[in-house]
């Protein structure tokens, strides 16, 4: 279960499998939503990234508190296949 609070044009929540971008949000989304996916047996790598956003706007976004965009993950687990 994941909880995405961010936003564009400030930052965006990315899921990488194995180097391969399979999920990406760019608003925030209301409540907990369930992110499923399929993952090969053996080794892998899951990346849950919060992205900034590289562009500028004129303005301190630490100190405006603006692009400070969180995830929240719950219950991950991952099942054999």
């Amino acid at each position: 279960m994941g909880k995405i609070d961010t936003s564009m044009p400030f930052d965006f929540f990315t899921l990488t499998i194995n180097g391969q971008q399979r999920y990406s949000y760019h608003t925030k989304l209301d409540g907990w939503i369930q992110i499923v996916d399929r993952i090969s047996p053996g080794e892998n790598t899951i990346v849950f990234r919060v992205e900034n956003s590289e562009d500028s706007y004129g303005f301190n976004r630490t100190e405006e508190y603006f692009g400070g965009g969180h995830v929240y993950l719950d219950d991950c687990e991952i099942f054999p296949s």
